[in-house]
C-alpha cells in the first residue's frame, strides 16, 4: 500500500451462546479520500480467520457476525453510506451498540430507523448528522439519544420530517424547524433556490460565473435562512438578491466573507454587516456609482436622494401624498 492510501479497521464484536465472548474483526481497506471499494476482508473468529467478501455496494453481514451487537469504525471520519440501500443503512444501525460517526446526507431515502441502544465516536463534528435529504419523511429512533451531549446531533435540511419526528430532537441544540430545505451549494443559478420551503440552511457560497449576475429576483418573499455567506471571485456586479435572506441565522464556526470581486459593488457594507454579523468584505470593486441607503420614502428622502444611482436597504412607501415623478430620472 502506497503513502496515498490508509487501512482502517471496522470491528464487529459478537457474543454467542458459549461463556466467552466472540471477538470478530473485520478490516475494511479505504483509498484515497475515505472512497470505499469493494474488497474482501478478513473475519476474525476464535483466532482463527477465513475471507469473507463484503462489499458496500452489495452489503450483508457474513453469517459468522449475524449476532453482533457491537459495530466500530475507528475513525473521526464518517463512513461513505452512499452505496447502501435504505434497507441495508436500517440493517447497519439495528447493531445494539454502533460506535462510529453517523453522517446522513443528500439520500433518497424515505424512512430510516436508528435502533442501536447506544452511540459513540471520536467524530470531527456532531457525532449523528441527517441533513439534505429531500425524501426523508420518517425516522425512528432509538434510546441512544438519551446520553447524548446537546451539541451531538445535527438535523437540519429535511423538508418532509414532520413536526412529531423532530419533537423527538427537542432537547439538542442544531435541529431544524418543520419545511426546512437545505441550500445547494455552490449556487450558481436562481432555479437552484429551493421552492416551497419555509426555511433555507446551508452555505450560500459563489464564486467564478454565475447565472446570478443575468437575472436573480424571487419576487417579494424573503427567505428565513440559517447558515453562512461566502461569496469570492466572481462575475457578479451587485449583491441585491442577499436581501431575499436578510431574516437570517448564522451557523457557528462559518467563516463568512464577500471578496475578491473585482466587478463587484457592494453598496452599503455596515448594512451588510448589521444583516449577516461577522462578515468580511474586501478588495472588491471601489468605483462603484453613488450610492444612498433606503428609507421611508418621503418629500425629503426624494429630494435628498435624486442623484443617487443605487439605493442599499429597504425603501418604505407608506401613506405617500404629492408628486414623485419628478424625482425619478
Amino acid at each position: 500500500m502506497n503513502s496515498a492510501t490508509f487501512r482502517e479497521y471496522l470491528v464487529i464484536v459478537s457474543v454467542t451462546v458459549l461463556s466467552h465472548a466472540v471477538a470478530v474483526a473485520v478490516a475494511y481497506e479505504f483509498a484515497q479520500f475515505f472512497r470505499l471499494k469493494p474488497i474482501s476482508p478478513e473475519c476474525f473468529k476464535d483466532n482463527t480467520s477465513t475471507v469473507v467478501v463484503i462489499e458496500f455496494h452489495f452489503f450483508y453481514f457474513p453469517d459468522e457476525c449475524r449476532d453482533a451487537t457491537m459495530i466500530s469504525y475507528r475513525s473521526s471520519e464518517v463512513l461513505d453510506y452512499s452505496p447502501l440501500t435504505e434497507t441495508e443503512v436500517n440493517q447497519l444501525f439495528s447493531i445494539n451498540h454502533v460506535d462510529m460517526c453517523i453522517n446522513i446526507t443528500n439520500t433518497d431515502s424515505y424512512s430510516l430507523i436508528f435502533n442501536m441502544e447506544e452511540l459513540t465516536g471520536n467524530c470531527t463534528g456532531p457525532l449523528f448528522e441527517i441533513v439534505g435529504n429531500p425524501r426523508l419523511s420518517h425516522l425512528t429512533i432509538g434510546d441512544f439519544i438519551n446520553n447524548l451531549e446537546p451539541d451531538a446531533i445535527r438535523i437540519r435540511g429535511n423538508p418532509l420530517l414532520t413536526k412529531d419526528d423532530l419533537d423527538v430532537f427537542a432537547n439538542f441544540s442544531d435541529v431544524q424547524l418543520e419545511g426546512e430545505c437545505l441550500l445547494p451549494s455552490p449556487l450558481q443559478s436562481r432555479s437552484r433556490v429551493p421552492h416551497g420551503c419555509k426555511y433555507i440552511y446551508g452555505i450560500l457560497s459563489l464564486t467564478g460565473y454565475s447565472s446570478l449576475d443575468d437575472y436573480f429576483y424571487l419576487g417579494y418573499y424573503n427567505y428565513p435562512f440559517t447558515g453562512c455567506i461566502e461569496i469570492e471571485s466572481t462575475t457578479l456586479k451587485n449583491v441585491y438578491f442577499l436581501n431575499h435572506f436578510k431574516d437570517f441565522t448564522p451557523i457557528r464556526g462559518c467563516k463568512q466573507y464577500i471578496a475578491n470581486n473585482s466587478e463587484l459593488c457592494v453598496g452599503n457594507s455596515s448594512f451588510w454587516r448589521e444583516v449577516f454579523g461577522d462578515i468580511d468584505i474586501y478588495n472588491n470593486k471601489i468605483d462603484c456609482p453613488d450610492q444612498c441607503d433606503g428609507g421611508v420614502v418621503n418629500e425629503t428622502y426624494l429630494s435628498s436622494t435624486a442623484a443617487c444611482e443605487m439605493r442599499i436597504g429597504d425603501v418604505v412607501i407608506a401613506d405617500l401624498t404629492g408628486h414623485l415623478f419628478h424625482y425619478v430620472t
